[in-house]
């Protein structure tokens, strides 16, 4: 699930997809999601977090990009790799530059 309650009031929020994804890819990090195993639909994220389709579809689409989901061939998002560290370290830089440059 998203939490916000880490971020200072000054701080530049992180768009919602890029939490997203960095929540889902620490959750198959951690284990809760094996590889090949199916994460939960767009339309069904959507509905447990109370956000817009296009919305989850873009963290998906990042997570894609970096390789840790693909579809499978019944066009569901399935975990592809747990070798995640890559990504986390690239968003923890993009988050720490762009709270730099809000200074």
């Amino acid at each position: 699930m998203l939490n916000n309650e880490n971020e200072s009031p000054r701080e530049p929020e992180l768009p919602i997809y890029r939490k997203l994804a960095l929540s889902l890819a620490t959750d198959i990090k951690e284990g809760k999601y094996k590889i090949g195993a199916l994460i939960p639909s767009i339309g069904e994220n959507s509905k447990l977090q109370g956000l817009s389709i296009p919305t989850i579809a873009a963290a998906y689409d990042l997570l894609k990009k970096h390789g840790i989901v693909g579809l499978n061939v019944s066009n569901r998002y399935a975990v592809k790799s747990k070798n995640i560290e890559r990504f986390l370290a690239e968003e923890l830089k993009k988050t720490r530059q762009a709270r730099s440059q809000e200074r």
